[in-house]
């Protein structure tokens, strides 16, 4: 077993619910690694206030009737209540949220927090991962009919009798269960409210990252090379699960990999022309045409390319992504030089990782590591196809369109008059997608005789007439 449970999703929730900063330092650690995003989200506006509006409303649901009555019967303001953070108050007002009230009771002060996490609690969305519902995270910081006082009353007796069943004792909305610590990592938080929500949740895999002795001999094999270099087979590897393994790994320790050079077959995915846009190491793109067009020579490039860096740019280490076995005659023949080996284990045959054992060649897995922290990448590489795409699904030019209009209505027009029919029509045109996915131009300017005829009757009758 190469992979550890994450606790990515686990520590930005206990982080907004407002765990405090001690157990997110030692509880949430992962081979001694404490969380990354950690210094990033004390200094993110939207993350901090509903940390600090979680942190209050715990405090008053904990300690309801001592602060009501504090507040009714020593008219007491929120800046001068026991219990409650000032440096939060205050760093709320400095983020221009104000909830310092007067005349306000506890019931009241639940409400508005109620009301103010409601509100703000989607500005956190991007900072977890697509493949999670976030309407499952969402409604664990929304409080069911927030605004009645009896709801109030019930979440604090369902709160106050079931203390130990809630993470770190700070209040969120689930079905209090004693299942230990519902944060202890990603699957089993996410498998909990799946299953809460009448869910099942499938994806483990995408919550797991290599463990840390696999990231220990990565960095021992790049410190101990003279010059290290990544070579890629883009028809062998997976851009994003490499993408994953460069994510997790140490920045310092990435740092010093001299450049990554991938070698690309015209026919694998566009994406591989992106990656270089997401990495501080340099990338070399090599698309190696092919020859003949139903035989692919990127293996053949590949030895070449690697032969040229060991002998003319001296470069002693090879850190290989690539599942085919066509590279072992390349590792036996540079004896001198050092190879890791990163394949798919689906991909990888049993022989060869036999000989790379034999050989004492190390080799590591790109499917352990966390790829749940790579959205920006996919949604680049989706974004850039869609531009592809509609370029050939919509090849439609607006001013020919126009021509063809008046030639098919057999109307004479000055260039005025088709003008004008432009910018009020057809630049008003929008794409309109119906349940089912059918995408249609819809004219969106008002029409002169639609109290006369239905626009899309009139079309469909013109189509008749066709």
């Amino acid at each position: 077993m190469n992979r550890v449970l994450t606790k990515d999703i686990v520590g930005k929730v206990g982080y907004l619910i407002g765990v405090k900063k001690f157990f997110l330092e030692q509880d949430f650690r992962i081979d001694g690694v404490p969380l990354p995003f950690l210094a990033e989200f004390d200094e993110t506006p939207a993350t901090r206030i509903i940390r600090s509006l979680c942190k209050l409303r715990n405090m008053f649901i904990l300690r309801y009737k001592t602060l009501d009555s504090m507040l009714t019967y020593e008219l007491k303001n929120l800046k001068d209540l026991d219990f409650i953070s000032q440096e939060d108050v205050e760093g709320l007002e400095k983020m221009g949220v104000d909830i310092v009230k007067y005349n306000y009771r506890a019931a009241e002060y639940i409400k508005e927090f109620n009301l103010l996490i409601s509100t703000k609690i989607d500005d956190v969305k991007g900072y977890f991962p697509d493949f999670v519902e976030w309407r499952l995270i969402r409604n664990l910081f929304i409080m069911p009919a927030g605004d009645k006082p009896e709801t109030f009353k019930s979440q604090y007796h369902k709160f106050a009798c079931n203390k130990e069943q809630y993470p770190y004792k700070m209040y969120i909305n689930w079905h209090a269960e004693d299942c230990g610590n519902l944060l202890a990592n990603d699957a089993k938080f996410l498998q909990i409210i799946y299953r809460q929500n009448g869910l099942q949740f499938h994806q483990t895999s995408q919550v797991s990252d290599a463990v840390a002795d696999v990231k220990t001999s990565i960095y021992d094999f790049i410190e101990s090379a003279k010059k290290c270099v990544v070579v890629v087979d883009c028809e062998n590897a997976d851009l994003y699960k490499l993408y994953a393994v460069l994510k997790n790994l140490n920045h310092d320790e990435i740092s010093r990999i001299e450049k990554i050079l991938l070698y690309d077959d015209p026919n694998t995915i566009d994406a591989w022309h992106i990656l270089e846009d997401f990495l501080d190491v340099p990338v070399e793109y090599n698309e190696i045409v092919r020859v003949l067009n139903h035989k692919s020579i990127v293996d053949a490039a590949i030895i070449t390319g690697v032969s040229r860096e060991y002998y003319a740019e001296k470069t002693d280490s090879f850190i290989l992504v690539s599942s085919d076995s066509d590279y072992w005659v390349l590792i036996q023949s540079l004896q001198e030089a050092h190879f890791l080996v990163m394949i798919e284990e689906e991909k990888c045959s049993r022989a060869i990782k036999e000989h790379m054992q034999e050989y004492s060649v190390p080799y590591c897995s790109i499917d352990d590591f966390y790829s749940g922290n790579i959205g920006e990448l996919k949604t680049a590489a989706l974004i850039g196809e869609l531009k592809v795409c509609t370029e050939e699904y919509i090849d439609l030019n607006a001013k020919k369109l126009l021509e063809d209009i008046y030639w098919n209505c057999h109307i004479t027009a000055t260039d005025i008059e088709k003008q004008k029919f432009y910018d009020k029509y057809i630049k008003s045109l929008k794409l309109e997608i119906d349940a089912d996915g059918k995408m249609r131009l819809v004219i969106t300017a008002p029409l002169p005789f639609q109290n006369h005829i239905d626009p899309d009757v009139y079309t469909e009758r013109l189509a008749v007439g066709k």
